[in-house]
């Protein structure tokens, strides 16, 4: 009941840190589409529809413009001054509708979502200022909003510290033992400095004199000795915004503004902010879309509190690798801000490749992070720190984040936390590497697009960096220079320090690897072509002396890279997403092509044929012509002529074997229509059987693989009554997420798919024989 009354009691006080002014602020909206933006911010907004109670708006994907103009009454005179924006905010996973971006007096000044709604508008307010206001606001679901509203509050500084001062020790006492002396210290304390606030209205001085003495009494608990080696918990604030996920990337673009701009905003008010951003690309849109905005930016990583860490593009799929994004990502920061980001940052990703620490220690990045091993269905990750080997034997440092309220009972981590005192103490309660690590590092703010950190959290950080009995010590810094504490020590100290081998599964969305199979494949085919480009593109430059195409390849490479976003590679955004992904693919593939005809026209004459072998290797193989007629082609002195080959889809077309094809190399070829070739030529087909020189193959009535038997070896491969080649379907309906899950219960119902229709000899030579 103590603790029930004194949170009544902070309630209560909090409620007095901001006090509504008594000022209508009439207001005016219109629709706009994201390309009339730069218009509309120019237009003289009396002219737009005026804002009654009654209004319904917010569609999916669309935007809203409101606007006010207000002078500041005398209330508000030498006051700080607020501008509360309210709306219709949801909790929707990032798609908290409606989102805004707040320009006053044509400056951005914030974001505003259900997570920011006061955006400040003067420290010192003047009786008879004009502001302007300008909200841009954004809707992604199918939910109406009812109305729009704008107010003015008055801030009181002091009444937001003593609520703080109280509140914060408040939270952690509430989550020590019962039997902890300092939990009952702090009771007392906060209990005490309640009783001195005199609640009464009417008496402005006096109230101000019962906080002040309140004030005095709460700075007993931060002076309080506690344990000289308590953990030390590093605290940097960030947002993850998923660069697709239940929104396009268009929205992605206007998420990233608002983040940025709220960012921003907290450092002007507090200067011991620190802020880490770590994703290229959505950097480069924000230098795109909102110079402005970007400019700022710069300025504070000049100035050392916003830092560019991430060593990556973006965070994309880490279960199909790409050094790429290495190379954009730190080139980029490279030249964009005269950083070197040294770190691999992937908090929300599916599962690591074993070929991660190669590709880091070729890169000279040097430490791995990420939070979601711990979202195993099945086994929890033994250690957070430790040496993650690669297979090629390349080593690096890994991290896992280990922040989750104090009270969690399962080992589920978070990489978005409130950060209140329960977060930093769970962050060392969860950790299990407590004798080797007294140090942890979290970051903190909303993410998906929930605009990062808020001024609660600030606030909470400055009372836990004073120090409260049985809390962790709190550290606000930057990210950067924890992980080169904790890599110096693990370099003085490797053997402290557990060995991971191998890949990082995710035992968890393992649906992920199959969903949206045609991205997965459009991504393949996509970096073949590339290899082959750049290759023919050094090909071309060294032969002919042509200049090499960087521009437009790097531009092709940042189609590929964008689309290798963890939500999107995996098949789990929305479907729109994917509409996108199809465009851009096409457009890629369309690009591409005109290239490759450009660079082998140059290397072997245009309307002539060439065979271009991209291995740096000799190479053979079966070449198909995109023909239906028999051909006969000519490689130098040789002469074949071509078989038909029947694909699967149902299309015919022509093949040739071709022999010791120059490695690295374009061959030129002539091509000409012909008589098919004949003969068998070591192979054997009937209804049951496919041999060649090297293997026999033999099938069962039902089209089931039933020998395989290895002439070279003389041995067979096939176990006895356990034939392969079988067709089966299992029940795919997982709990939840049904695109990313496969549920281990999905063997519980199988049918076997074994009514062969037909069987139909549709090839037997010279080069391939094959039964239908």
């Amino acid at each position: 009941m103590r603790i029930k009354k004194l949170d009544h009691l902070l309630t209560r006080l909090q409620q007095q840190i901001f006090t509504p002014l008594d000022t209508v602020l009439p207001l005016h909206f219109r629709r706009g589409l994201p390309e009339e933006r730069d218009g509309i911010v120019a237009q003289d907004p009396q002219g737009w529809e005026q804002v009654e109670p009654s209004l319904v708006w917010g569609e999916p994907e669309s935007y809203f413009w409101f606007a006010t103009r207000f002078e500041l009454p005398a209330a508000a005179q030498d006051r700080r001054v607020y501008l509360k924006v309210d709306a219709q905010f949801g909790d929707t996973r990032g798609r908290s509708d409606p989102q805004c971006l707040v320009r006053v007096n044509g400056r951005i000044a914030q974001g505003a979502d259900g997570n920011h709604r006061e955006v400040l508008l003067t420290g010192s307010g003047q009786a008879g200022q004009r502001y302007d206001i300008l909200i841009e606001a954004g809707t992604i679901e199918d939910r109406r909003q009812h109305g729009m509203a704008m107010s003015l509050m008055l801030h009181d500084p002091l009444v937001e510290k003593v609520f703080y001062d109280l509140s914060v020790p408040l939270n952690v006492a509430r989550l020590l033992a019962a039997d902890d002396a300092r939990r009952h210290f702090i009771l007392n304390t906060v209990d005490d400095a309640l009783k001195c606030i005199d609640f009464r209205p009417g008496d402005a001085e006096r109230f101000t004199a019962s906080l002040q003495q309140a004030e005095q009494l709460a700075q007993a608990i931060y002076a309080a000795h506690d344990f000289e080696n308590k953990p030390v918990v590093t605290v940097t604030g960030h947002t993850h915004i998923d660069v697709a996920w239940l929104w396009r990337i268009r929205e992605t673009r206007q998420k990233m503004a608002r983040s940025m701009a709220t960012a921003l905003a907290l450092m002007e008010q507090y200067p011991d902010y620190q802020f880490m951003y770590n994703q290229g690309v959505l950097l480069d849109y924000l230098s795109e879309d909102y110079p402005e905005l970007f400019e700022r930016l710069q300025d504070q990583v000049k100035a050392g509190r916003f830092e560019i860490e991430g060593a990556l593009w973006l965070e994309p799929d880490a279960n199909i690798t790409n050094g790429r994004h290495i190379l954009h990502g730190v080139a980029y920061h490279e030249q964009t801000f005269g950083v070197t980001p040294r770190i691999f940052w992937l908090p929300d990703t599916f599962g690591y490749s074993a070929a991660l620490p190669q590709m880091m220690k070729l890169s000279d990045v040097d430490m791995f992070i990420t939070h979601k091993l711990s979202w195993n269905d099945t086994n929890r990750m033994p250690n957070e720190t430790f040496h993650w080997e690669g297979i090629d034997g390349s080593t690096v440092a890994a991290y896992f984040l280990t922040t989750q309220p104090y009270t969690a009972t399962g080992f589920g981590t978070t990489y978005c936390p409130d950060l209140k005192p329960s977060h930093v103490m769970g962050t060392w309660r969860r950790h299990s590497q407590q004798a080797l690590n007294s140090e942890l590092f979290l970051v903190y703010g909303h993410g998906d697009g929930g605009g990062g950190p808020t001024r609660e959290m600030l606030e909470n950080i400055r009372r836990m960096e004073k120090g409260i009995p049985g809390c962790p010590t709190v550290r606000h810094e930057p990210m950067r220079p924890y992980f080169e504490r904790l890599l110096d020590r693990m370099g003085k100290a490797p053997d402290d320090f557990p060995t991971w081998v191998g890949e990082l599964y995710l035992e968890y969305h393992r649906g992920t690897l199959t969903s949206v199979a045609k991205n997965k494949r459009n991504n393949r085919l996509a970096e073949q072509t590339l290899r082959e480009l750049e290759v023919l593109a050094l090909l071309a430059q060294q032969n002919l002396g042509r200049a090499y195409p960087a521009a437009e390849l790097h531009r092709l490479w940042r189609v590929v890279l964008l689309n290798q976003f963890h939500d999107i590679l995996p098949g789990t955004s929305i479907g729109a997403v994917f509409d996108d992904s199809d465009r851009d693919y096409a457009a890629f593939f369309a690009d591409a092509e005109n290239l490759r005809t450009e660079l082998t026209g140059a290397l072997i004459g245009q309307g002539a044929f060439g065979l271009f072998n991209v291995l740096g290797r000799a190479r053979d193989g079966l070449l198909e012509i995109a023909t239906d007629q028999p051909q006969t082609i000519a490689i130098g002195t040789q002469r074949l002529a071509t078989q038909a080959l029947h694909r699967a889809d149902g299309s015919i077309v022509q093949a040739v074997p071709v022999r010791d094809l120059a490695p690295t190399a374009v061959t030129a070829v002539t091509l000409q229509a012909g008589a098919a070739a004949e003969g068998s030529a070591d192979l054997q087909v009937s209804d049951r059987l496919l041999e060649n020189a090297l293997i026999s193959a033999r099938f069962d009535a039902r089209g089931r693989l039933v020998s395989l038997f290895d002439k070279r070896r003389g041995r067979e491969t096939i176990i006895p009554g356990s034939p392969a080649n079988r067709l089966q379907a299992y029940r795919d309906t997982p709990v939840e997420y049904d695109a990313w899950d496969i549920d281990e219960s999905f063997e519980d119902q199988i049918w076997e798919i074994d009514d062969l229709v037909s069987t139909q000899i549709v090839e037997t030579g010279p080069y391939r024989a094959a039964i239908r």
